[in-house]
C-alpha cells in the first residue's frame, strides 16, 4: 500500500515539474518576443 502511494507521489511531482517548466519557458518566450519586437521598433 505504501509503495503505491509513493509511486503516485513521484508521478505527481514529475507532472508538476514538467508543467512548471513549460509555464516558465512559455512566459520567457513571450517576454523575449516582446523585448525583441521593442528592440526592432
Amino acid at each position: 500500500m505504501y509503495e503505491i502511494f509513493r509511486h503516485a507521489y513521484i508521478l505527481a511531482q514529475r507532472k508538476l515539474r514538467i508543467a512548471f517548466r513549460l509555464r516558465i519557458s512559455k512566459w520567457f518566450d513571450l517576454s523575449f518576443r516582446r523585448e525583441g519586437l521593442g528592440v526592432c521598433a
